[in-house]
């Protein structure tokens, strides 16, 4: 809580908003297209984009979360989306059959996705923490401490520790969703597996 409210006065309250593009709603519009199979998926919503659409992102489709805009304003920034992330067009996916959702591939999609994006943010973790660990050391190691205050020492210990706190805190937040994602799928294994023995009984 010290860290954040520390990186509160040096980035501002707002240091995790999405960034404005665009229309000013944070993510990219476009016109609707229709589905390949002659109009728009089931739960298409009007004027918004359809989880078919080529240029859809698929991350945002299969989850409702803007992989891009996870690590805005720290060193882990993915930089813009490529790609358009839509709500409505994530409310569509959520309401594909089974199979149609296996198809288009997107959840297998971000699992990967979050998979490769633990392990950077692992790694950006590790780096922090020796960072900390690294300034911390350096000033137990003044002579004077309480006489030599160095402010911007101060403020980069600050700025390191409260990056540590974000970083972790993404870190988890992915890892929530690879054990969900990881949990549907033994679900659905186990219900294909009841559906096999029951199929062999009779």
């Amino acid at each position: 809580d010290e860290a954040r409210a520390l990186l509160d006065q040096l980035m501002g309250n707002n240091r995790n908003e999405a960034p404005i593009r665009g229309d000013g709603s944070g993510r990219r519009r476009g016109p609707v297209s229709a589905y390949p199979g002659g109009g728009p998926g089931p739960g298409h919503r009007a004027n918004s984009r359809s989880c078919f659409d080529r240029d859809i992102c698929p991350f945002h489709a299969a989850w409702g979360t803007d992989v891009y805009e996870l690590f805005v304003n720290t060193k882990a920034d993915l930089g813009p989306n490529p790609k358009v992330a839509d709500d409505g067009a994530h409310e569509e996916f959520m309401r594909l059959p089974p199979m149609e959702k296996e198809r288009l591939g997107y959840e297998r999609m971000l699992n990967a996705k979050l998979r490769d994006l633990v392990r950077q943010a692992d790694r950006t973790v590790a780096r922090n923490k020796e960072k900390l660990r690294q300034e911390l050391a350096r000033s137990k190691n003044q002579s004077d401490p309480i006489g030599s205050i160095d402010n911007e020492k101060v403020d980069k210990i600050a700025v390191t520790s409260a990056n540590l706190v974000l970083d972790e805190q993404n870190v988890w937040k992915l890892l929530d969703r690879l054990i969900e994602m990881d949990k549907g799928e033994a679900d659905a294994l186990q219900a294909k597996q009841r559906q096999k023995e029951e199929a062999e009984k009779k």
